[in-house]
């Protein structure tokens, strides 16, 4: 399947916000206030389009259920702001794990959109496939063909997202026409060579819908907003920076946001 076009509604998020996207893995429990870093954030920066992946449980947890209290709560709160795009998390290991499985999934956060209990919005505007292959082989080209179509066809909503995270870059092309979105860059920031790294990303349109995400950053603010600007300057689809190696700490989350709202 190749990208639907939904004009409309993806022309409205480009006037809105920034072109470069804020790429958010949220894999923290939503206890009291461990999510009002990215609250306070996403607040602060309503110019900045950001893309928050929602992981309760390395997925969605069992088929066709809703997610607990406290996510119900927090995925609400997400939803509520103009500038958030919530994905859910998928992984496909690298297509090893059966297919089926993968639909499930899907499924199953499609059905979230049902959620009537109370007047939260726990709704994902697209997928987030994980572990997902870069090599160019048949079989895995189809694989995500088909991951990709069904979560088009299932999520319920006017412009459906779906990003890619082979965590490496994309030897077969033929991936970016199955996702907006493909993580051409996950690593350390010690390997991260700013334009270099970006120049070695396909170039043309699929450079525009590649992504980079460096965790274990030790730089200073200063530099962060250097890289970012690099990275909005050669039009990434996105970007984030952590200075832990596996999504858990917030602290420079706020100087992340601050330097994308300055380009």
């Amino acid at each position: 399947m190749i990208l639907p076009t939904c004009l409309a509604v993806l022309l409205a998020w480009a006037t809105a916000t920034t072109a470069t996207s804020i790429l958010l893995p949220l894999y923290i429990y939503p206890l009291s206030g461990a999510w009002d870093p990215v609250f306070n954030a996403i607040a602060s920066t309503p110019s900045v389009h950001w893309q928050v992946v929602v992981n309760p449980n390395s997925g969605p947890g069992p088929a066709n259920t809703y997610p607990n209290s406290d996510y119900i709560t927090a995925i609400s709160r997400l939803n509520s702001y103009k500038n958030v795009e919530t994905v859910g998390y998928v992984s496909t290991n690298y297509t090893n794990r059966p297919y089926s499985e993968v639909t499930a999934d899907i499924q199953t956060y499609a059905y979230w959109a049902t959620y009537t209990a109370t007047t939260a919005n726990i709704s994902m505007n697209g997928i987030f496939f994980d572990e997902t292959p870069s090599a160019n082989l048949a079989p895995s080209i189809q694989y995500m063909s088909n991951a990709s179509s069904f979560a088009y066809d299932t999520i319920p909503t006017p412009a459906t997202t779906v990003i890619f995270n082979p965590g490496t870059s994309a030897t077969a092309l033929q991936y970016f026409d199955y996702a907006e979105v493909i993580i051409e860059f996950e690593n350390f920031y010690t390997a991260y060579q700013n334009q270099t790294t970006i120049d070695s990303f396909p170039s043309g349109g699929a450079r525009k819908q590649s992504a980079v995400v460096v965790h274990s950053y030790t730089g200073t603010a200063t530099t962060l907003q250097s890289l970012v600007h690099t990275g909005i300057v050669n039009e990434l689809a996105a970007m984030y920076f952590t200075s832990d190696c596996c999504y858990q700490d917030l602290s420079i989350l706020g100087q992340v946001a601050t330097a994308f709202s300055q380009g």
